[in-house]
């Protein structure tokens, strides 16, 4: 029923954000809190753009995550998005998004477009996931034990939910809490934003560093008075850039990072294929690789743990959502006691091989890689991989683990300290400048995990 039948005033904007919050499926509502305030953020944005007789300028991040997700996905070709991405240009500040283009050339259609959106959205909780159980154990609200034991409980069931709702159902964090760590989140996300635009007025010399400075003071006025605004809408308002030049400027910095992951996609592909041992021949295939639940070793491929009887996809698949160490002999807690009781149950029923001795790897030979058939690589030190990387032997998209990305299986480009030596972000994937001492995007260290 439509809202407005109880309150013809109401506007039309306001009512699709009550139906979509009433929204039986639980999947075609809100996710987040974050995501209501956006909804509200960006109708007050357009009212009161449209009172003020200025436009709503919104960022194109979204638009073109689509392009990435479809580039990844391998349903489009670089020179097929690179045609798009002309046209685009070509159309200036009026022409349409980069997904309309898509599905009006026929490359895409509208359901895969919706799919791509809905893979976006899908990280963009995971990772706010993430950012809010870092902030909320280190505001010392909750424990990293009480996260996981919460996230096991409500997806053990089935259930699709946030971390903070999720932590505000469980009673773990009064919904004052889970309040003020969302505006923290969202106040953190305006910074970074703002940040990556005041880079690009300064080296595009829209405006000079006065008109700047004015701006921000203005925006630190308003703040004080609790009216919260991006700079982006604010330097529009204010009249210092049209809105149609705001627009052109920032899908110009989106399409020239989209033609820089695609070089950076194409020239990893046209490179040597050189297996990646090194010429002393000192790699040898892994024959028996841990069981994640129990540290146990087990024949590579097998499908289920020998000692505790654990499904190994299942445990992999566990060990990292909770972040766990699945490393060779570093068992988790919980599974560990789990597993204890397995292998004494067995032990006791029937006769089998002796308990498998936790074996841990040699100092300094912590790191592993798989290879292209699928098994792993003899392990590693540090060293000889970064050798192997400045060598052009390990690529963005070559797969490793290690102490840094905690036992699980990632690529290069999404390892902390070697994403550093493929300007990517470890956490979120937004291009990371040379010493950068933190991600603009997300704030992450380069060099450590996330908490």
């Amino acid at each position: 029923m439509d809202p407005r039948q109880h309150n013809p005033e109401l506007p039309q904007a306001i009512a699709k954000i009550i139906l979509r919050m009433l929204e039986k499926p639980r999947e075609k509502r809100y996710q987040t809190v974050t995501e209501v305030i956006k909804a509200l953020a960006a109708f007050e944005r357009a009212t009161a753009a449209h009172e003020g007789g200025t436009e709503a300028v919104e960022h194109p991040r979204r638009e073109f995550a689509v392009a990435f997700e479809a580039i990844d996905a391998g349903i489009l070709s670089p020179a097929q998005l690179r045609a798009c991405i002309a046209r685009q240009e070509a159309g200036g500040s009026a022409a349409r998004d980069i997904a309309s283009l898509l599905v009006a050339e026929g490359l895409l259609s509208e359901g895969q477009v919706r799919q791509l959106i809905e893979r976006t959205r899908a990280r963009e909780r995971a990772h706010a996931d993430e950012d809010f159980a870092r902030r909320a154990i280190g505001s010392g609200l909750v424990t990293q034990t009480q996260i996981d034991e919460c996230l096991q409980k409500h997806r053990g069931a089935g259930e699709r939910v946030t971390l903070a709702r999720a932590l505000s159902a469980g009673g773990l964090l009064k919904p004052p809490n889970v309040t003020e760590i969302l505006l923290r989140q969202l106040k953190a996300a305006q910074q970074a934003e703002d940040a990556e635009l005041l880079e690009l007025l300064r080296r595009e010399t829209v405006l000079p560093e006065g008109e700047i400075e004015r701006c921000i003071m203005e925006q630190r006025r308003r703040e004080a008075q609790a009216d919260f605004c991006v700079l982006r809408q604010l330097v529009v308002e204010l009249g210092m850039v049209p809105a149609s030049q705001l627009r052109d400027l920032l899908r110009r910095k989106m399409r020239a990072e989209l033609l820089d992951y695609l070089a950076e996609r194409e020239k990893a592909k046209l490179a040597a294929e050189e297996a990646i041992i090194p010429k002393s021949a000192e790699l040898r295939l892994a024959e028996e690789e841990p069981c994640p639940a129990c540290g146990g070793m087990n024949e590579v491929g097998s499908t289920a743990c020998r000692w505790c009887e654990v499904s190994i996809e299942e445990a992999l698949r566990e060990a990292a959502l909770r972040g766990g160490d699945v490393a060779a002999g570093q068992p988790s807690a919980v599974a560990a006691g789990a597993a204890e009781a397995a292998l004494d149950r067995l032990l006791d029923l029937r006769p089998g091989p002796a308990r498998p001795p936790q074996k841990g790897l040699p100092p300094g030979q912590e790191w592993e890689i798989r290879l292209p058939d699928g098994t792993p690589s003899q392990p590693l030190g540090f060293g000889a991989l970064m050798r192997l990387v400045r060598e052009k032997r390990i690529q963005p998209g070559t797969v490793l683990r290690g102490p840094l990305t905690r036992g699980v299986w990632r690529q290069a480009r999404f390892t902390p300290k070697l994403c550093r030596l493929f300007g990517t972000c470890h956490f979120c994937g937004a291009k990371l400048p040379a010493g950068a001492k933190a991600c603009q995007e997300c704030q992450a260290d380069p060099d450590k995990p996330r908490a």
